[in-house]
């Protein structure tokens, strides 16, 4: 299997950051038109009566970002890539690509429930769609992880730097795609669930320290063992 380095590792690097950088960017096109209809409306108001699109933006710009810092990881770790990693990353950024877009349907969607407000109506596979997203992209990440596990050589002397974050990803693809379903069948519901992702997020975050914290305090051991 041919095996990738140097300039061309770099260029990868650069690209996907670039293609993030893009996403984000986009993002904002789902809020860039908001603005009052009405001369005697208070920007609180504007607020209230967008404020699913809104959070949506802002729950999407967040999970981005917390996505692109895991991802980050990964990348950092590798001195060389193999074309199973090329388009497993490929498969990532292109989940991030089409984000923006499953991002602003689902916040019509919700808009467009909560004015009909009828519990039993989904969101058209709007709903779906997001989540959908969100669990291929976290899934892949996974994959990426698992794969560099077995191919050290693709990390060099940098191995110990393998960010493990296989449990994290197993979690928050089974969370997204769980909300997922939830929302073609309970909407109301499903708009609740996303809370639970940050508590999981300091929980993994906890963990992360504490396996760092061991790793790190492993190391000398292995060291004056040798």
């Amino acid at each position: 299997m041919k095996i990738s380095q140097g300039r061309s590792l770099e260029r990868l690097i650069n690209f996907t950051d670039a293609v993030v950088a893009v996403a984000i960017t986009l993002l904002v096109l789902s809020i860039v038109d908001i603005r009052g209809t009405d001369n005697d409306e208070t920007v609180w108001q504007v607020i209230a009566d967008n404020a699913s699109v809104l959070i949506t933006f802002t729950f999407t710009f967040v999970v981005v970002a917390m996505m692109w810092r895991v991802h980050t990881r990964v990348l950092s770790s590798l001195v060389a890539y193999d074309s199973v990693l090329f388009w497993l990353n490929l498969i990532w950024v292109f989940g991030i690509v089409v984000l923006p877009w499953t991002s602003a349907l689902f916040g019509e969607g919700i808009a467009g429930n909560v004015r009909q407000w009828s519990g039993g109506q989904g969101l058209g596979g709007a709903g779906m769609l997001y989540w959908g997203t969100l669990a291929v992209i976290s899934g892949v990440t996974g994959l990426m992880n698992r794969h560099l596990s077995k191919h050290s050589e693709l990390v060099g002397e940098r191995e110990d730097a393998v960010y493990d974050g296989r449990l994290r990803s197993i979690l928050y693809t089974s969370m997204f795609a769980a909300i997922g379903v939830i929302s073609l069948f309970a909407p109301a519901l499903s708009w609740w669930l996303p809370l639970g992702l940050f508590p999981l997020g300091i929980i993994l975050g906890r963990w992360d320290a504490r396996y760092a914290k061991r790793h790190n305090s492993a190391q000398p051991s292995a060291a004056n063992s040798s």
